[in-house]
Formats: C-alpha cells, sequence, structure tokens
C-alpha cells in the first residue's frame, strides 16, 4: 500500500511523489494519474500523446481530399 501525503508547493496543493512511489505506480514525469475512489490509474505523458494528435492533424489536412473521397 501507497501512502501519500498532500502538501502546499508554491502555494498549490500538491501530491510529491518520490521515484520509488512513481515506479510502483508504472508511471514518469509528465503521466498523468487519474484518481478514483477505488483505484489510481497511470495515462501516457501528454506531451507524446499532443505529438501524436498534432501529426494526425497534419495527416488529415494533406490528405483531406483522399479522405473525404474515403467517407463516402
Amino acid at each position: 500500500m501507497i501512502h501519500l501525503k498532500i502538501e502546499e508547493v508554491a502555494g498549490k496543493k500538491a501530491i510529491v511523489l518520490d521515484d520509488a512511489v512513481l515506479a510502483k505506480l508504472g508511471a514518469t514525469l509528465g503521466d498523468t494519474l487519474t484518481v478514483d475512489e477505488a483505484a489510481v490509474s497511470v495515462g501516457g505523458a501528454e506531451g507524446e500523446t499532443q505529438r501524436q494528435l498534432e501529426l494526425a492533424r497534419s495527416i488529415m489536412a494533406d490528405y483531406r481530399e483522399t479522405l473525404d473521397a474515403l467517407a463516402r
């Protein structure tokens, strides 16, 4: 079981995680932790998600006519 303490950092409430806790959670810097009453889940790094979305937007812009034709 992992116990976390809520602290104040730069005027905001924060949970500070050391490297051992991050390893147990399978998380790394930049990951998103989702917390509900029963569990904590780890999401991918937001930077990676944003990079993938930008790539998808670029591809959709380059192949707009092709994708439009395929959608019919």
